[in-house]
């Protein structure tokens, strides 16, 4: 366990070191507030898994909705084509309130989960934690997979992710959180690689505390959307849109 007050970081590191040798688990569990390195995470997870151009055929996307033990059996029995492994992504669907019976054949297809298949829980909207009194569930979870939370990342995690966009992604959408009044080392990185930038805040840091109303980061940034909620994502995005394609056009 993490010492108190301490984010427990050992799934992200594991995960990090997965990818870095290019040899991805069996089993994820990704969740928390950093939804940025959450999906960047789990891109390079697709791509390591998805190359070769069968990427249709060896991902299997089961929604909330329609997840259950025969659905997601079903997918785990899907063979790779063309390639060494399929990917099985399951949105927002909370694992300890399914029902005894539901939960018993989860546990045991996660404890016999095919070297193949690369099995990814991912938490979006919806909040995750591990209920220890389903011992079954909770420790096949634990031995079989590793959890991921993404809180409170190292300044430096952040970093990397902005230096690993350049050459691939045409912009970004940052919402640094504490960082914004704290770190140089994201504004360096930013105008480091030159990538159009807009800066997200879902509250107003104009009517909050002064030291909250300095971002160090704004120098580097587009445009600043603030105190919209999560409306300010989608806002970045359509104005980094507008830009890109005015760019391509001049």
């Amino acid at each position: 366990m993490p010492p108190k007050g301490k984010a427990d970081t050992a799934g992200y590191q594991q995960l990090k070191k997965d990818l870095s040798a290019q040899a991805p688990g069996k089993l994820y569990i990704l969740h928390g507030e950093e939804t940025y390195l959450r999906d960047y995470c789990l891109n390079q997870l697709k791509e390591l898994i998805l190359s070769g151009g069968m990427g249709t055929f060896n991902f299997h996307e089961i929604p909330a909705k329609e997840m259950s033990p025969r659905r997601l059996e079903e997918a785990l029995d899907c063979l790779p084509m063309m390639a060494q492994r399929t990917l099985v992504q399951v949105t927002d669907f909370d694992l300890f309130k399914a029902g005894e019976k539901d939960r018993e054949e989860y546990a045991r297809a996660f404890a016999q989960l095919p070297d193949y298949c690369c099995l990814v829980f991912v938490y979006d909207t919806l909040a995750y934690k591990r209920d220890a009194r389903m011992k079954k569930l909770a420790g096949v979870l634990q031995d079989k997979g590793q959890e991921v939370p993404f809180l409170r990342q190292e300044t430096g995690d952040l970093v990397d992710w902005i230096q690993d966009a350049y050459g691939v992604y045409d912009g970004i959408v940052l919402n640094p959180g504490a960082y914004t009044h704290t770190s140089i080392a994201l504004l360096d990185a930013l105008l480091a690689v030159g990538i159009p930038t807009v800066e997200v805040h879902l509250s107003d840091l104009k009517t909050r505390e002064p030291f909250r109303q300095i971002s160090y980061i704004r120098p580097a940034c587009a445009a600043t959307f603030m105190g919209l909620g999560i409306e300010g994502y989608r806002r970045g995005m359509e104005f980094l849109e507008g830009k890109i394609r005015q760019e391509l056009h001049t």
